[in-house]
């Protein structure tokens, strides 16, 4: 999980070349940054990101929660963000 953030001042140039890369890879330039940081100062340790439902889906199966789906919780979720 990610949860440290920063701020990098990058050059016009080098911003176009990673913004572009990025697109081509179809990644984004954060993720572009996290991997040249593993492997140039050693593999990261964080696990790869997951879409939000499935990792909802895996705390539900581990803790045997029952009643709600990974659906209704969405819906709960996009509901909440109406306000």
């Amino acid at each position: 999980m990610l949860t440290k953030r920063t701020n990098i001042l990058f050059s016009e140039q080098e911003w176009q070349l990673l913004t572009t890369l990025a697109t081509q890879k179809t990644t984004s330039v954060g993720q572009l940054v996290r991997h040249a940081v593993a492997n140039t100062y050693g593999k990261s340790t964080s696990a790869p990101a997951t879409h939000p439902l499935d990792r909802i889906h895996h705390l539900v199966a581990k803790h045997n929660i029952k009643g709600l789906t990974a659906q209704e919780i969405k819906s709960f979720i996009q509901e909440g963000r109406k306000y």
